[in-house]
């Protein structure tokens, strides 16, 4: 935890930390596993970041994986690239909106 006793800004220190290093080429291609104190949804998400800013976010689009379609066509369309393969990206994240993704750490990583 944070000196400060606050967990919510520690990925932020930990990057700054490795960012500020005089020599970063240690961390290159370097795995880190950051896991919060606590599992969140991205409602929460949303309510801090309009506590911080002191305004509404308007427009919130969540589970949205659109993006993988001007993926698809901007970088691998013209390429050898499987389509279904990249368009399987769209189904990665089903396992965390179903809530089978928490805080626990599996690995000994």
């Amino acid at each position: 935890m944070h000196p400060s006793g606050s967990s919510t800004d520690e990925v932020g220190i930990i990057a700054a930390h490795l960012l500020s290093q005089d020599d970063t080429s240690v961390h290159n291609k370097a795995k880190y596993v950051l896991n919060g104190p606590e599992d969140i949804t991205g409602k929460q998400i949303v309510d801090m970041i309009e506590k911080h800013i002191g305004a509404p976010v308007k427009d919130v689009s969540y589970k949205d994986v659109s993006f993988i379609d001007m993926l698809y066509e901007y970088q691998y369309s013209t390429t050898k690239q499987s389509k279904n393969v990249i368009y399987s990206i769209q189904r990665a994240p089903e396992t965390a909106w179903e809530g089978k993704c928490s805080t626990s750490t599996t690995s000994k990583e």
